[in-house]
């Protein structure tokens, strides 16, 4: 069985793009809405939460580029950021490098046996797939990818296990699907997670952890958090980002969206927003494809604004709720 060549790599640009990848989710609320907490410095307690992103001198031209691709509806790797705008970033990071000796090692000790599962289970996939590069970073050990099943790139930091490879790189290929299938962004890591721990790849990576089980443990760093936040001037929950949505939405929107937060993260029903929609002919109009599509118009505007469309959440088969 012919595998996919597995490239590891560490450069100033690639680490530059990491750091611009956090703040994205930084720029659109996507870690303050999730309640992960950003941290000036490293740790050796990492439980699933902390996000590290050093303090560092970011110029506004940092920033404004985080903005800009917050409004992308996909993000690729590489970013697609100017190398002008690259070049600017790459001169903030450190010099010091991340090591990928070890998890490179131990990754083609077990690559084998994994792409023999992974094709097994995913067959349409066995020709898809041309190349997997690993690029390593010392920030922000969740991991990342793109949703290009041909060409895949995962981030991952350089002390994470080879399920975290495992990991980015079913997440890689699947996350797009889950997506369309109008799952939330923790229904499809719990589905990703399921798949790796009631399989084989459990045995064949034990020392993995689920991210959804890191995401359940209370942090100490809470506060140094909110004030990290703070200082890059993007403090706050969704009530602000609702603030600065206002002027943008419909009439209908920006009712839907009073409604969700006045539930303060009770859900609303689908009937309640059927009678915001379609007023007293609720009842003959009523759809709730139609309801569907009217929130997915409302979270595409709230990405396209520079905010996470993850605000909104779905409960399935009830209505949906408003992330604090």
């Amino acid at each position: 069985m012919k595998i996919p060549k597995t490239t590891f790599l560490a450069t100033p640009e690639t680490e530059a793009q990491r750091l611009l990848e956090i703040a994205i989710f930084i720029v659109n609320r996507f870690w303050q809405i999730k309640g992960f907490y950003l941290l000036p410095h490293d740790i050796s307690d990492f439980s699933g939460r902390e996000i590290y992103f050093p303090d560092l001198k970011y110029p506004v031209s940092f920033w404004n580029e985080a903005k800009r691709l917050a409004r992308l509806k996909q993000l690729t790797m590489p970013l697609g950021t100017k190398k002008e705008t690259l070049d600017q970033i790459v001169r903030l990071v450190p010099a010091t490098l991340p090591e990928f000796k070890d998890i490179k090692n131990r990754w083609q000790k077990v690559e084998r046996e994994f792409w023999q599962f992974y094709f097994a289970t995913f067959p349409g996939y066995a020709q898809k797939i041309r190349s997997v590069e690993v690029w390593v970073t010392k920030y922000d050990r969740l991991g990342s990818f793109n949703t290009n099943p041909a060409d895949i790139k995962v981030w991952i930091h350089w002390q994470a296990s080879c399920g975290d490879i495992a990991e980015g790189i079913l997440s890689s290929i699947l996350r797009q699907k889950h997506l369309r299938d109008g799952y939330t962004w923790e229904e499809s890591e719990a589905a990703i997670d399921n798949l790796i721990f009631n399989s084989k790849l459990h045995q064949l990576f034990p020392k993995w952890k689920p991210t959804l089980v890191g995401l359940r443990t209370n942090s100490n760093y809470a506060l140094e958090s909110k004030n990290y936040f703070a200082k890059l001037g993007f403090g706050g929950n969704s009530k602000l980002v609702i603030s600065k949505l206002d002027t943008n939405l419909t009439l209908t929107e920006k009712e839907i969206l009073k409604n969700l937060q006045n539930r303060n993260g009770a859900v609303v029903n689908f009937e309640a927003i059927g009678d915001i929609i379609w007023k007293d002919r609720a009842v003959e109009k009523y759809s709730e494809w139609a309801i569907a599509q009217t929130v997915h118009r409302l979270r595409e505007k709230i990405q396209s604004l520079g905010f996470t469309s993850e605000l909104i959440q779905t409960k399935r088969g009830e209505g949906y709720y408003l992330l604090s």
